[in-house]
């Protein structure tokens, strides 16, 4: 960093500059740690196979509300270590990821203007899609069709968890990013 003549970098102006690269990477830290947790092993049923995609839930928000801090890259990056974690085609969750991050910030003046129950039925629509081209690609990849249940439900389970993880969100962007 440039500093007029005369001037050092003190410890706080060093401290108040890891604070900001900090609090800039919490949404992709925070995301980050969601895709981890999804991807701990439940043995409820076979239900941590079929757990949602609490990174499409961080790409869709964060696209939407801040997208200075969670850009593209953040979006590839989700979707490719989602896509290692959780054994998909690698690829896969990272272009589902870019392609909703692009469409989401050129339509996010849509969801500041509207309530709640707007922003629920964009990410209903977005997890539905995503859910039926996967499904698609899946069925492609096996070359055979195969049940499209599990795809479902992990579809109604997103539905049912976006709105504490949404709250989770956007308690982070009120308590660390308002300065920002």
């Amino acid at each position: 960093m440039l500093l007029p003549r005369g001037r050092e970098m003190t410890v706080w102006d060093q401290w108040s500059k890891i604070d900001r690269t900090a609090r800039a990477l919490s949404p992709l830290i925070i995301a980050l740690f969601l895709v981890l947790i999804t991807m701990v092993p439940l043995h409820l049923n076979n239900f941590g196979a079929i757990m949602p995609s609490i990174g499409l839930m961080a790409v869709f928000y964060w696209s939407i509300y801040r997208p200075d801090l969670f850009g593209p890259g953040s979006a590839f990056s989700l979707g490719f270590v989602y896509d290692t974690l959780s054994g998909a085609p690698l690829g896969l969750n990272s272009l589902l990821f870019l392609i909703a991050f692009g469409t989401l910030v050129h339509q996010r003046q849509l969801f500041l203007a509207h309530s709640f129950l707007v922003l629920w039925w964009g990410y209903a629509i977005l997890i539905t899609l995503v859910a039926v081209v996967s499904w698609g690609f899946y069925c492609m990849i096996n070359e055979t069709l195969i049940p499209f249940m599990p795809a479902l439900f992990q579809t109604v389970a997103g539905l049912a968890l976006f709105p504490p993880i949404a709250w989770i969100f956007h308690w982070v962007q009120r308590g660390f990013l308002d300065g920002l």
